[in-house]
């Protein structure tokens, strides 16, 4: 048997999560924190290190390109639905469309609505706004096209927009067409009304970390604020050791770009020995500002997360110190903090005098707890004292596009698809041949229930999807996967304690990420977000074969697979859902005769 990158061969299969399209998850409804302007609104080094886990799983989003799209185009009255762009102008002579009102040819019904719900202040509408009605028997994806109010050619920070009990929430950003009169979107499934709007400004800081050599998303030109790129670390006699260059950023980047200096736990003795000594410490302070006025950054990020508790005033001294020089050039300082422990003996902060790092720095990133089982909770028990301390507008969270593996030694990031392909390792249970015409066992190696492995659910307590299994020593790994779902349940938090912001861990353009764009963007633009869960059907996993057939019901991880009659290679096949994307894996098995 050999495993290979999964290819969809052929049709047998079994399990309920096959259909393309997320349905709509358990609607808990909207929350909302924060003023709006108006009634609408949205490794391996213990705490996570990149682990080094395949990379083979075929990533399967749930919009499939390739499908023919329903086209939909929409106009300010009189309003028209038309199959492509070459459909009569309104206004021109003969037009057929001479209704606010109308009706497609697949009966699609679309209506101008008199009044634009209200809208905040840092949203710009663009195009009035429309009620849609779908037949259900009429499948997406769409693309829906709309009439601006007035030509641009200013395509930056457009998206389209549906209104939604009481929010404005974004659905996908909007694309100019040639002449800048109309702007068009692509979705799944489409939403109950439609407007296009511009984003004018966030209210909340929103700063990103850019690893170094990699390449900027480009959903984060339109989110960020702040932009970090990781370039340099701290020398044991108090100078920057380079990375690697901080890239110069395309034209349309325009945020500020304050360059990370980071001294990770190998780093730990290091940052400790200048931080210790005056001469040095000093020496490293004017280093920094070198590296700043020279590279002409706007500001620079300290992330020392090592530093010893006997070394908390040395510490504050340095910041303070650093602070104090670059606000004299109008430059600005953010500070990473591990996140305070409350215990027996009170509110521990470490090296960490949050009181003066609050003062003297523009902003303190809080790094919370990797083990997201213990999170939210966490972070509920620590904030009221950090905001006692901080003015909360300075007070960021810290949140990661990677998935979370805990085993009892370790705690490692990993990306969406490798949590997904992890979940979707196969093998025949069986061992020895594999004869035709007889039964065996397929089992998910770690979704096997009967082999104590949970199977994929939805963690309440981590408010994340997440499965259980046993690794080869029997002792028990979790991993958590992260998506548009559990960040949700994230920013909530942010809202319910009125922070500034948040601070993203890693903005490369890596298509391994969880696509969390859509669900962060509605959140700033709102100030409130909307927490659903994962339709639970989706979270079946879906088996499937190129010959032969395969019983039961595979929900727990397993499936009887009877063989060919023919001698032969053939593929079998996992899929497993998060609800928000699919990854699959198969493996070659040789069936003799």
């Amino acid at each position: 048997m050999s495993e290979s990158p999964f290819q969809r061969r052929g049709p047998r299969r079994i399990g309920r999560a096959s259909d393309q399209v997320t349905p709509p998850g358990d609607d808990r409804g909207p929350r909302s924190a924060g003023p709006t302007g108006g009634s609408g609104g949205r490794g391996e080094d213990g705490e996570g290190g990149r682990g080094p886990l395949d990379r083979g799983p075929l990533f399967i989003g749930f919009l499939v390109v390739a499908l023919a799209v329903a086209m939909v185009v929409l106009f300010v009255p009189p309003i028209a639905l038309l199959d492509d762009d070459e459909a009569p102008v309104i206004g021109d002579a003969g037009s057929p469309f001479a209704e606010p009102d109308a009706v497609g040819d697949d009966g699609i019904v679309a209506v101008l609505r008199e009044r634009l719900p209200s809208v905040p202040d840092n949203l710009q509408p663009m195009s009035p706004i429309y009620d849609l009605s779908i037949p259900e028997a009429v499948a997406g994806p769409f693309v829906l096209r709309v009439r601006l109010n007035s030509p641009t050619r200013d395509q930056r920070n457009l998206g389209a927009y549906t209104f939604r009990d009481g929010l404005w929430e974004r659905l996908n950003p909007a694309i100019l067409n040639l002449d800048g009169t109309s702007a068009s979107v692509e979705v799944d499934q489409a939403p109950s009304n439609l407007a296009i709007l511009r984003r004018l400004q966030f209210r909340d800081t929103v700063t990103g970390t850019l690893p170094a050599g990699s390449d900027l998303a480009a959903e984060a030109v339109n989110t960020l604020t702040i932009i970090n790129p990781v370039g340099f670390v701290p020398a044991d006699d108090g100078s920057l050791l380079v990375l690697g260059p901080v890239r110069a950023f395309p034209n349309d980047v325009t945020q500020a770009v304050y360059p990370v200096v980071m001294a990770e736990v190998g780093l730990s003795d290091t940052i400790n020995t200048v931080i210790a000594s005056d001469q040095l410490r000093q020496q490293h302070v004017n280093n920094i500002l070198l590296m700043v006025q020279t590279g002409r950054f706007d500001g620079v990020d300290i992330d020392y997360q090592f530093i010893s508790p006997a070394l908390r005033d040395a510490f504050s001294s340095f910041v303070t110190e650093l602070a104090d020089q670059l606000h004299r050039d109008n430059r600005g300082i953010s500070v990473h903090v591990p996140l305070p422990r409350v215990d027996a003996s009170g509110f521990n902060e470490g090296a960490y005098d949050l009181s003066v790092l609050g003062a003297a720095a523009d902003l303190i990133k809080l790094s919370p707890p990797r083990d997201q089982s213990i999170f939210r909770e966490t972070l509920a028990n620590s904030l009221p004292a950090i905001l006692n301390r901080v003015p909360s507008e300075k007070v960021l969270l810290k949140l990661t596009p990677f998935s979370v593996v805990r085993s009892p030694s370790t705690t490692q990031l990993i990306t969406q698809r490798e949590a997904l392909g992890l979940a979707a390792t196969l093998s025949v249970r069986e061992a020895g041949p594999v004869i035709a015409g007889s039964r065996v066992t397929l089992v998910g190696n770690s979704l096997f229930q009967d082999g104590g492995a949970s199977g994929l659910g939805w963690d309440q307590f981590a408010n994340a999807v997440s499965f259980v299994f046993p690794d080869t020593n029997g002792e028990f790994v979790t991993v958590w996967v992260e998506n548009r779902f559990s960040i949700a349940f994230k920013l909530d938090l942010i809202a319910d304690f009125e922070l500034g912001g948040l601070a993203l861990e890693d903005v490369s353009a890596d298509p391994g990420h969880a696509d969390l764009w859509n669900t962060v963007n509605n959140f700033l633009e709102s100030g409130g977000v909307r927490l659903t869960l994962p339709n639970s059907e989706l979270l079946v996993p879906v088996w499937e074969t190129d010959a032969g057939e395969l019983g039961g019901s595979g929900t727990a991880g397993w499936v009887v697979w009877t063989t060919p009659t023919q001698p032969g290679l053939y593929e079998v096949r996992l899929i497993v859902s998060d609800g928000d994307v699919r990854v699959g894996r198969g493996i070659d098995v040789r069936v003799e005769g």
